[in-house]
């Protein structure tokens, strides 16, 4: 459970490994069993393209599952999205 102490880097580094967590293990639903019947055959060729999809799959679901990028920090305040003309 969160608590109000953690610091929110931390937080978000959990996020991020729980997101890549789970895109591995939903893209590995797909892959996995089709990768096992080519190792089985010998297809090295074929292997290595499952795996480059299983990968491109993975890094869909883990943008897609992952937090958004925090702003950058200048001078101990977020960065705004645009300057006020003073």
């Amino acid at each position: 459970m969160n608590t109000p102490s953690e610091p929110a880097e931390d937080r978000t580094r959990r996020r991020q490994i729980l997101a890549f967590t789970t895109a591995m293990i939903m893209s590995g639903a797909l892959f996995v069993p089709w990768l096992w019947s080519l190792y089985q055959e010998g297809s090295v060729f074929f292997t290595l393209i499952v795996v480059l999809l299983w990968l491109a799959l993975g890094r869909f679901c883990y943008q897609w599952l992952a937090p958004p990028a925090a702003p950058p920090i200048q001078n101990g305040r977020p960065e705004a999205a645009r300057e006020e003309d003073q």
